[in-house]
């Protein structure tokens, strides 16, 4: 979780994002991480030019938000509301 706050802090938001994926996908999910990995995805958006790319990220971090907000459990199957979009869909 240092780390993460570190990469964060130091706008190493790709980082950040991988950190929190690997906390998010293993048994002992800590409190707070979907919020750490939104921030992060939020600032790779600003850092974008393209507006496509903007989106994605932007989209992602409403998706894991809204997650967030339902009290998703952190032991939820990869796909739900975890992982990124694939192919631009969101998994059900």
């Amino acid at each position: 979780m240092e780390e993460i706050d570190s990469s964060l802090k130091d706008s190493r938001y790709q980082r950040a994002a991988q950190l929190c994926d690997l906390l998010l996908h293993s048994a002992a999910c800590p409190e707070g991480i979907k919020k750490k990995k939104a921030r992060a995805l939020t600032g790779l958006g600003r850092m974008q030019t393209s507006a496509n790319n903007r989106h994605y990220y932007l989209v992602c971090t409403d998706c894991l938000l809204q997650c967030f907000r339902r009290n998703a459990s952190p032991a939820s199957p990869p796909g739900r509301c975890l992982s990124l979009p694939k192919g631009g869909e969101f998994a059900p």
